[in-house]
């Protein structure tokens, strides 16, 4: 058996082994396999949920077979009961049968031998159907039959085989059913300590594999692994799905062999029954003839011979009736296939026995004819010697039954204790069982928190993917802003390009009008002074438009504002006509800061040039950052996806919860890594977005700053421009021609003027709005925070609770090595004590120190301790029930005997006190007789007196017959007398009576003491 379950167990352990770690780190796997190990590992769980199912529901089954079968064993033990009483009362009928000297010599015939079946089945051998055994070896351990023989062993052999057959079977069937249970024990237990392997592995290779590899390829490698688990899984379960089928189909078979034993069982007992009934009376038939036959003289011998020849016939009933035992035993081990021919014997056997009783009551009728023609003669000795002979047995009875008492109760005290380390193992089970439920409920708790998580993550996730889209579409427009600043600023370069070509020009006529300015430096005087109001009115003008451009951005309804400001400044123009004679004065001035322009033009040139390297390595770095958010995006959702599986992994490693706690411990250590490196990556995220901010505010403001800077210069040039051509106008016209030329020019100011202050509310309505979207950004931003705060310290507390949880699992897993080491102990302590009265302790026990420190062996080994101890035990049990029935039936015999005897005690006083109440009745009858005979003996001389007086008197009437009265007198003498002689002779008759019935009393009380003394 051993050796059988170490293969099998090293099978076992090489079909459900994983696959090597090296082989399982070069594999990879195609990122498009998510939704299918999804899809497997739902299956897989929906799948573990219909096995448990199953697995309850043979459990259901297995206790409702484990009642049934214990509903058989009490009727079982109520059948054999029935069985032991009818054979103890053949027995007796037979042992009070037996009394006399001839009849003990002829009837020597009826015990257990004349039962067994002789006729060539002496041979047979009834060998036991226990699977644990090597029966047929030559070197088996052969236990010593018990020498001590009772008279009452008539039981037929066939009878008992059977029944102990039938017993074997049972016990057969449940180790079977036990050693199923058992290797599908082994089996889970070895899955289990697989899966725990390959966690182990799947940890170290995460743990080697962190440093090398990226998390895309770890994720591939845990999916691979995880592939591999299922399909191991699966194999599993379709395995223990087979075995499962198995077991309930032999379960059912053997609730249907069950139910035809017990069928073929009822038609055994009600046929037993009849044959015991005829047996009964044909026997009380027997006795009476017996007793019959004992108390004649005459005709003894050929009685005898007839007594011989209906023991004969007796004898092949009895070998008819146990050969017909024996064919419904074979019947029903064969019960379908042989119901017609146990049909046929029976019938059979119900004609020879009808037969045979016709035979009998013939032969008993001719015997009764002979015994009525003989006397009836008593012999009390043979009574007597068969008395003595009883007591005799009954003292012995009694001697052995105190001995069996005494080894009755040592094997009692010894099961007590071994019903009592049963009970605290049991009870260490049960502690141990709590505590994984506790776990379980723990673990299941952890899960409902991990999806709660799980939900939160996903939402987190949906709200980045739309603040990423609203990123997305902010930098479109900042991008189309941009666009669009660049277009302007172009047209801006293509009208400085005019203007410089304006301003080449205006030199060239300077030049020309150089030479004439001698002539109007009376004009120009004019021209300053008109410039100098001009300036005035162009520094009031900028300082509107300020005012106009924060009018603007509060409000729309400035528009009215700038109206009169229009008008203001066409008031001004007028009023600038007067100061046109200042500017001539400053047309030098002009010069210089035409040239000052100039080097300015080339400056603002070349920080365009430089703006727009830096935009586009701007737009570069916002490219980049873009692909670095997409990048994160999918490390967020491949580490979305491998949390969502390491948390379905724990949904399916939770049944599994007891050997895989700190693997678990483990995955939820590096998903708080993984948790932390996202945390770390989204500060990273969230500054390099804020250094973004800065740095678009940075670039706002400059070229906010540039532009105003590029339309304050431009303005100054167009005034200065303005200014100098009408000056030249009007040195040249004359001052209505520089008067009109300077309206013309005033005018086409006031509609750049427009433009520009149109362009302006534009541009500043476009940067309200990316001040808007800005700040909804940033509330997002802010929100996200928040979220990924909350998130940290949830990730913490679980962090928190997996810690704990560790540190319970590494104790419970300590307390159950404890408790498995003390299982072991007591285990062998229990063998130890068991051994003691078996030899094959010292085998098992010898098997302990060769198995290696091996889990697997050591579970074989102590399963093998078990079922030996099993065996044992049960070895035990049996010999204690025999020996318990064996004292039950001779408690019994002396039962019945001290009750039959007290019935007697009981019957005997109720006669003596029956006896002494009539005795004393008639000692008082008999005093009242005494007094009225004393009475009547007076009277009667009182009679004899008057008797003698009459005599006397007679003769003196004789003397005197003559006179009347004298004869009347004699005459009335005469009646008294013959009344008082018939009173005397009722009083005689009744005396008699009393004396009659006294010495009747008299003879009975004698009797009874006789009686009394004898039972004495």
């Amino acid at each position: 058996m051993d050796d059988s379950s170490g293969e099998s167990e090293s099978s076992d352990l090489q079909q459900g082994a994983p696959p090597p770690r090296d082989g399982r780190r070069h594999t990879r796997r195609h990122p498009g396999a998510g939704d299918g190990i999804a899809r497997k590992i739902n299956t897989l769980a929906s799948t573990l949920q219909d096995t448990n199912r199953n697995l309850r529901s043979v459990d259901s089954l297995l206790g409702q077979y484990r009642d049934y079968t214990g509903d058989q064993t009490e009727a079982m033990s109520r059948l054999r009961d029935n069985l032991e009483q009818s054979l103890e009362d053949l027995r007796s009928q037979r042992l009070s049968r037996s009394a006399g000297v001839r009849g003990a010599s002829t009837l020597h015939s009826l015990h257990a031998s004349d039962l067994d079946d002789t006729n060539g089945r002496e041979g047979r051998q009834y060998r036991p159907t226990s699977p644990l055994r090597n029966y047929g070896s030559p070197t088996r351990h052969r236990r010593s039959r018990s020498v001590v023989r009772f008279a009452d062993e008539a039981i037929p052999r066939s009878q008992l085989h059977r029944v102990h057959q039938s017993l074997r079977d049972l016990t057969s069937d449940q180790m079977r059913i036990g050693d199923d249970l058992d290797r599908e024990i082994d089996r889970r237990n070895r899955v289990e300590v697989d899966t725990r392997r390959a966690m182990q592995d799947l940890s170290e290779s995460l743990h080697d594999s962190r440093s090398r590899d990226g998390s895309s390829d770890r994720v591939e490698r845990r999916l691979q692994e995880m592939e591999r688990e299922m399909r191991i899984e699966r194999e599993l379960m379709e395995r223990k799905q087979d075995q499962l089928g198995q077991l309930s189909s032999s379960l059912q078979e053997v609730l249907l062999k069950k139910e035809a034993k017990s069928e073929a069982e009822s038609l055994m007992k009600t046929k037993m029954l009849k044959t015991e009934s005829e047996k009964l009376q044909l026997e009380q038939d027997l006795e009476r003839l017996r007793r019959k036959l004992d108390q004649s003289e005459g005709g003894r011998d050929a009685l005898f011979q007839q007594i011989d020849e209906l023991r004969l016939q007796l004898r092949r009933a009895e070998e008819e009736r146990a050969g017909l035992q024996h064919q419904i035993s074979q019947v029903s081990l064969q019960k379908v296939r042989r119901t017609e021919e146990e049909d046929t014997s029976s019938l059979r056997a119900d004609i020879q026995v009808e037969r045979e009783k016709k035979d009998l009551e013939r032969q008993v009728l001719e015997l009764k004819a002979q015994l009525n023609r003989s006397a009836v003669l008593t012999e009390m000795d043979e009574l007597k010697h068969t008395l003595q002979k009883k007591e005799k047995e009954i003292a012995k009875l009694t001697a052995h039954v105190e001995l069996l008492s005494a080894d009755v109760d040592k094997r009692e005290r010894h099961t007590l204790r071994m019903l009592e380390q049963l009970k605290q193992l049991q009870g260490q089970y049960e502690v141990c069982e709590r505590e994984r439920r506790r776990a379980e409920v723990h673990a299941e708790e952890l899960s409902r928190d991990i999806e709660s998580h799980q939900v939160q993550l996903r939402q987190t996730d949906q709200q980045l993917s739309e603040v990423e889209r609203r990123r997305d579409e902010l930098r479109q427009k900042a991008q189309e802003s941009l666009r669009q600043w660049k277009g302007k600023c172009r047209s801006l370069e293509r009208e400085l390009d005019k203007q410089k070509e304006v301003v080449t020009r205006a030199t060239e006529k300077s030049g020309q009008l150089e030479k004439e300015s001698e002539v109007l430096r009376s004009q120009l005087v004019t021209g300053s002074q008109r410039v100098d109001g001009l300036k005035r009115e162009l520094d009031d003008v900028l300082a509107k438009r300020a005012q106009q451009e924060e009018i603007i951005r509060r409000k729309d309804s400035d528009l009215g504002e700038l109206r009169l400001l229009r008008s203001e400044l066409e008031r001004e123009l007028g009023e600038s006509r007067e100061r046109t004679e200042r500017l001539e004065v400053e047309t030098q001035r002009r010069g210089l800061q035409a040239e000052q322009l100039r080097e300015e033009n080339r400056r603002l040139e070349e920080e365009i040039a430089v703006l727009s390297s830096q935009h586009e390595r701007d737009r570069q770095a916002s490219l980049q950052l873009q692909k670095e958010l997409r990048d994160q995006g999918l490390q967020r959702a491949e580490i979305a996806a491998r949390l969502t599986e390491e948390e379905r992994l724990g949904k399916e490693l939770r049944t599994r919860l007891v050997e895989s706690r700190e693997e678990t411990a483990k995955a939820q250590a590096e998903v708080t890594q993984l948790e932390r490196q996202l945390a770390l990556e989204r500060d990273t995220h969230h500054r390099e977005a804020e250094g973004l901010r800065i740095e678009a505010q940075v670039a706002a403001t400059q070229h906010e700053a540039s532009t105003q800077k590029a339309a304050h210069v431009n303005r100054q040039e167009l005034a200065q421009l303005e200014n100098h051509i009408e000056s030249l106008k009007a040195e040249l016209v004359g001052e209505k021609s520089s008067a009109k030329s300077v309206r013309a020019r005033m005018d086409k100011m006031k509609v750049e003027c427009d433009r520009l202050t149109s362009e302006l509310g534009q541009r500043e309505e476009e940067l309200s709005r990316f001040r808007r979207k800005y700040q909804t950004v940033r509330q997002d931003l802010e929100k996200k925070s928040e979220l990924a705060a909350s998130r940290g310290e949830r990730e913490q507390q679980l962090e928190e609770e997996t810690c704990r949880l560790g540190e319970r699992v590494a104790g419970l897993e300590t307390e159950l090595e404890s408790v498995l080491g003390a299982v072991g102990k007591e285990i062998v302590a229990l063998c130890e004590i068991v051994s003691k009265d078996a030899a094959q302790g010292t085998q098992v026990l010898a098997k302990h120190d060769e198995l290696p420190r091996d889990p697997h062996r050591w579970s074989a080994e102590m399963k093998a301790k078990l079922q030996w101890v099993r065996e044992e035990l049960t070895e035990h049990m049996e010999k204690e029930q025999r020996l318990r029935r064996q004292f039950q039936q001779v408690r019994e015999q002396l039962r019945g005997a001290a009750q039959g005897k007290d019935a007697e005690r009981q019957l005997y006083m109720e006669q003596l006190t029956k006896q002494e109440k009539l005795l004393a009745e008639i000692h008082r009858e008999k005093r009242d007789l005494l007094e009225k005979n004393r009475k009547r003996d007076e009277e009667v001389r009182v009679l004899q007196d008057r008797i003698a007086d009459l005599e006397i008197s007679t003769r003196v009437a004789l003397d005197h017959l003559e006179s009347v009265p004298e004869k009347l007198e004699v005459l009335e003498g005469l009646k008294d007398l013959e009344e008082s002689h018939q009173e005397q002779n009722r009083i005689q008759e009744r005396y008699s009576k009393y004396r009659e019935s006294l010495g009747f009393l008299q003879h009975q009380l004698d009797e009874s003491k006789r009686k009394v003394e004898e039972y004495r």
